[in-house]
């Protein structure tokens, strides 16, 4: 019976948990969204910042949590409700007493905010400001917040998700409207304070009312429990400490040595995994529940031991399908919700998805050093990696960026997890560390096999339409789960799960014959449809675009050698001169943009032209000043402007003559004013590659920096004034020059188009290729410039230099 009740609260608090989880992913979700379209990416590098800063005066809690939920697991068991009011009394003493301790320290704290956020566009006063709006958030719930503990430890958790999804989603439809009518940080951070405020004080009171006063005085078992717990807070409080370097340094780091606008963007990635850990971890922490309980009231050894691999081969399972599902899914998932502009590196995606199954892992053993009361045995472990962790990560960090400190986050863990299980092998279990060993060595293997399984089957899934990312989420979805819990179905621990978790009746649905006949016809159908979208990606002259299709006939027999031009060209170009105006810089080159663009010309030779909005939003280019005119006249041998058009909704497909060269010429007047006549470039490209002829000719006859060349679109359409034909013949032979002088020269590559960079240099000697003049050109948007971008950028200018092309303005070679 008690078994089964068990059973009974894991199914409860499971599907509650996950059920309102789902609902509170996708409000946050959508809250971010919006969160970045009205405030900025700025003011998520603050928020991520002081989310880190907050974690960390979090540890004067010093483990009286964890210390109070062990204590609770037994006298919950056997319902000696004397010993839980003693143990909850103490609870809300400390915590009175931590809440005072945690504001004092977080008033200090602020004072070093300038240096933990070097980059910040508002003054240091605005910023405490913002910080302590945070603050009192998080010191309030030191008065009211114990109370979750015990409904926790009492296997009623799904209550607590209830709860917490109610003030969620009100909270957040509030902040939605917020962001819509009146964007402020301060509205939104002033919500999230209501939102922690408003669930505790309901948790309290619903607490008060299941239990009775179970916070009374009790003099009598409350000395009885304070020389344990004070104890055991001691050792507890190391390991809080350690978790905290492991998991809630990264954004600090990131801010200090790269910047918060850096820690801005990884924050996107890690609200991804954050919310993936905390709907498992809601799942686990009921199922844990339930194994304290277990573990609390059974004495027999190789049972606890049993009922660890359990409960540890369920981590395993689920923490495989959420590793595979965030490494597949989160890059094109954050190009959906955000914009290419928020795209890290697949490295960075990679690290964070092993980084997220470690965190799974480690609740197993974290709930054995909670029941075993084992902590006192890992200080010197966590001292020790703790330290490797924070200098790792901050030598790292300044070689290779964000994947410098989330490498130092993946070793320290695996570290950190592997340990424990070395003291629970000798401490608890008395078996051979090499059993955890060989467990770990066969969990690995299952994990590569399932990432083939799954890679291999959705990995011509890749379109960039909502219908194209659907499909491949459900395939990934499906394919992860079956793959893994195939593998897991030959093991031992598996079969102990299924029989004690499911229904007998539904036991023939749980077989391995059945787990694999799933998977098999899921990958079979994962692969006909990829098959059948590469076909359609191979065929479609529009989609394919970047020069991928191959060439008519008509074409074949032409094939010469050129002036071997490479040219790099960063469209929709004002972020620059917004932040030119905003901070005043000792060089131009202190702007991140610029500064890349100078990294890839000193490293490769690289020439690059920047084709500008005259104005965005509220911003035009007359409030750019003129200061750094000198530096960019320094540099315009390699570096120039152009314009491209007047702001980001306009192209000149039916303008007037008279319109575009109203355009054009208060563009190049603020733009000469900012960077120099010299720096100006006359070959350049109009937004969309749209402009009529009377635009075309307005331009070339223009009296102040007449054009003298277009750049043609990188795929089948009809650029500028340009006939189907001569489109075409463009399209194919790289320049084609017009009678009234001014030259066509085709654009090759649309950067943000291409998935596989490798795969695209490779092609260059395919038939695709095969009669081009020889000129290289791509393109980007400076919105577009994430660390994925330029990451394929480099990659091309690499090539180009190993391959010998030249390295000069078109306009240089007229």
């Amino acid at each position: 019976m008690q078994v089964m009740n068990r059973a009974k609260a894991v199914y409860t608090n499971t599907i509650v948990t996950l059920t309102v989880q789902v609902i509170q992913i996708i409000l946050g979700f959508l809250v971010r969204k919006l969160f970045i379209k009205y405030l900025g990416v700025t003011y998520l590098g603050y928020n991520s910042v002081f989310q880190n800063i907050l974690q960390a005066l979090n540890l004067a809690d010093l483990g009286i949590g964890v210390a109070i939920t062990s204590f609770l697991y037994l006298p919950l068991a056997h319902k000696d409700y004397d010993k839980v009011s003693a143990l909850m009394y103490i609870y809300k003493r400390i915590y009175r007493i931590i809440g005072v301790i945690v504001l004092v320290l977080g008033i200090l704290f602020s004072a070093f905010l300038g240096i933990l956020i070097p980059d910040a566009a508002c003054s240091i006063w605005e910023l405490r400001f913002l910080f302590y709006i945070n603050l009192i958030g998080t010191v309030s719930t030191y008065y009211m917040a114990y109370k979750r503990t015990l409904v926790i430890a009492d296997q009623n958790s799904y209550i607590i998700a209830i709860i917490d999804s109610t003030a969620f989603i009100v909270i957040s439809i509030l902040q939605i409207i917020g962001l819509l009518i009146l964007p402020s940080y301060v509205i939104y951070a002033i919500l999230n304070v209501a939102k922690n405020l408003t669930s505790n004080l309901i948790i309290s009171i619903g607490c008060d009312a299941r239990y009775g006063k179970v916070d009374k005085y009790s003099v009598l078992e409350m000395e009885k429990f304070k020389p344990q717990i004070f104890g055991f807070m001691k050792d507890v409080f190391i390991s809080r400490l350690g978790a905290y370097i492991f998991y809630s340094t990264d954004n600090i780091i990131i801010s200090v040595f790269k910047g918060s606008l850096l820690a801005g963007y990884l924050s996107n990635y890690t609200l991804v995994t954050m919310q993936v850990a905390n709907l498992i971890n809601q799942i686990l922490t009921s199922i844990q529940a339930t194994y304290g309980n277990y573990i609390s009231v059974t004495d027999d050894n190789s049972k606890q031991c049993k009922m660890t691999d359990s409960y540890l081969c369920m981590n395993y399972g689920i923490g495989n399908f959420c590793m595979l599902c965030t490494l597949l899914l989160i890059q094109p998932f954050i190009k959906q919700l955000f914009g290419t502009q928020y795209l890290l590196k697949g490295s960075t995606a990679l690290l964070l998805s092993i980084n997220l199954i470690l965190t799974i892992m480690i609740q197993i053993p974290s709930q054995v050093f909670i029941i075993y009361k084992l902590y006192k045995y890992d200080k010197p472990i966590i001292i020790l990696s703790a330290c490797v962790n924070i200098v790792l990560s901050i030598i790292l960090v300044q070689i290779i960026d964000i994947d410098g400190v989330l490498i130092g986050t993946l070793v320290t863990s695996l570290f950190y997890l592997l340990s424990r299980f070395y003291i629970i092998s000798k401490y608890v279990f008395k078996i051979k560390y090499f059993y955890y060993i060989k467990l770990f060595i066969k969990y690995l293997f299952f994990s590569l096999c399932s990432f083939f399984i799954t890679y291999f089957s959705v990995r011509n899934i890749t379109g960039n339409g909502i219908l194209s990312f659907a499909i491949r989420t459900v395939l990934v979805g499906l394919i992860a789960l079956l793959s893994t819990v195939t593998l897991l179905s030959f093991t031992r621990d598996f079969d102990f799960l299924i029989h004690k978790m499911i229904p007998v009746k539904l036991h023939k649905f749980f077989s391995k014959a059945s787990f694999t006949s799933f998977l098999f016809a899921t990958v079979f159908l994962a692969i006909l449809i990829g098959g059948e979208a590469y076909r359609l990606n191979q065929n479609s002259f529009f989609d394919a675009g970047n020069k991928s299709y191959e060439r008519t006939d008509s074409y074949f027999a032409v094939k010469e050698t050129g002036k071997n031009i490479f040219h790099l060209s960063v469209d929709d170009t004002v972020e620059v001169f917004k932040d030119l105006t905003m901070n005043n810089y000792d060089s131009i080159f202190d702007n991140r943009t610029l500064s890349w663009i100078k990294k890839i010309h000193d490293e490769y030779g690289v020439v690059v032209s920047c084709y500008v909005f005259y104005q965005d939003s509220d911003f035009d280019l007359r409030q750019c000043p003129a200061v750094y005119r000198y530096e960019f006249e320094q540099n315009n041998t390699w570096l120039r402007f152009g314009f491209h058009t007047l702001s980001g909704d306009k192209n000149y497909t039916d303008s007037t003559a008279e319109e575009i060269t109203t355009d054009y010429e208060k563009t190049i007047e603020q733009l000469i004013r900012i960077v120099g006549a010299d720096s100006i470039d006359n070959v350049i490209r109009l937004q969309n590659f749209a402009g009529n002829a009377d635009c075309v000719n307005a331009l070339v006859s223009i009296s102040v920096e007449p054009i003298v060349g277009l750049l043609t679109a990188d795929d089948n359409r009809n650029s500028y004034d340009l006939s189907a034909e001569k489109s075409a013949y463009i399209y194919c032979h790289d320049e084609l020059e017009e009678e009234n002088g001014l030259s066509y020269f085709s654009t090759d590559l649309r950067i943000e188009n291409i998935d596989n960079v490798y795969k695209k240099l490779k092609e260059f000697n395919s038939d695709s290729w095969c009669n081009q003049l020889g000129d290289l050109v791509i393109f980007t948007h400076e919105w577009a410039l994430n660390a994925e971008e330029k990451s394929k950028i480099e990659k091309f200018c690499e090539y180009a230099f190993e391959n010998g092309y030249k390295f000069e303005f078109f306009e240089d070679m007229k």
